[in-house]
C-alpha cells in the first residue's frame, strides 16, 4: 500500500515538474521582451505592436530562443532608431550581468517579418494585415539563444 502512494505522489510530482518548466519559460520571456518597453522612444516614434516567441527559432539541435520585437511607425530614419535600441540597456535572459548582443532593426515591408533570428517560426503583424504604405515602419528586435530547454518541448 505504501509503495502504491508513494508511486502516484512520484507521479504527480515528476507531472508537476514537467508543467512548470513552460511556466518558467514562460516569465523569462515576458522579462526579456519587457525590456523593450524601457526604452525611452521619442515623441515621434509610435509602437504599433508586440511580438514575443520562446521556443526553437534557428539552427538545429535542442535548444531554446527567445525573440521579441516592438513594430514602431516614426519618420526618425533607421540608423537613429538603431542607436536607441543598442544604447539601452538590454540584458540577456538567463545571466542579468551581460549584456544581450543580438539586437535589429529591420524595415518592414509586409505584415510578415523577415528576421535572421526566425527560421522555424512565422511572426506576422496583426495590425499591418489591412496596411498597404509601409513607409515608416521598423521592427526593433531583441534575441537570446542556446539554453537548455530541459522538459519543454518548444526547444527540441
Amino acid at each position: 500500500m505504501k509503495k502504491t502512494i508513494l508511486g502516484i505522489l512520484c507521479f504527480f510530482i515528476i507531472i508537476g515538474v514537467i508543467c512548470c518548466i513552460p511556466i518558467y519559460h514562460n516569465v523569462q520571456l515576458n522579462k526579456f521582451a519587457n525590456q523593450l518597453d524601457n526604452i525611452d522612444f521619442p515623441e515621434n516614434v509610435e509602437i504599433v505592436d508586440r511580438v514575443k516567441i520562446c521556443g526553437k527559432l534557428t539552427g538545429n539541435g535542442n535548444s531554446l530562443d527567445y525573440f521579441a520585437c516592438v513594430l514602431v511607425q516614426t519618420s526618425e530614419k533607421r540608423e537613429a532608431l538603431e542607436k536607441l535600441l543598442n544604447e539601452s540597456d538590454i540584458v540577456q535572459v538567463e545571466n542579468g550581468d551581460k549584456v544581450c548582443r543580438y539586437r535589429e532593426v529591420v524595415p518592414v515591408h509586409e505584415a510578415l517579418l523577415e528576421s535572421r533570428f526566425i527560421e522555424h517560426e512565422t511572426v506576422e503583424f496583426k495590425n499591418l494585415e489591412e496596411e498597404t504604405n509601409f513607409r515608416g515602419y521598423y521592427a526593433l528586435i531583441i534575441y537570446d539563444g542556446g539554453y537548455e530547454p530541459l522538459w519543454d518541448l518548444r526547444g527540441h
